[in-house]
């Protein structure tokens, strides 16, 4: 049912995100969590190396390609390593 539902959105032109399952893990330092297609889905993180695998959960769990960019805070994020979703 749920392909269904997907199949259906995706033919009417609608996008979403998918965000984790209620009771993931969060980060150490409680990074903040932006909903947003084609951009930020969480950071800041303070290396790329922090970054990665929390892009590889996203990958993962939502079958959507997330990667790291870092932000130098000049857009009005935060400075720092985000996960973004691709798209």
């Amino acid at each position: 049912m749920t392909t269904g539902i997907l199949l259906a959105a995706v033919a009417g032109g609608t996008t979403f995100a998918l965000a984790p399952a209620a009771g993931a893990a969060t980060p150490a330092g409680g990074a903040a969590q932006v909903a947003a297609v084609g951009g930020p889905v969480e950071g800041p993180f303070a290396t790329g190396a922090e970054c990665s695998p929390r892009a590889h959960y996203y990958t993962d769990t939502t079958n959507f390609y997330h990667f790291c960019r870092y932000k130098d805070g000049s857009d009005g994020l935060a400075k720092g390593w985000w996960v973004w979703l691709y798209g």
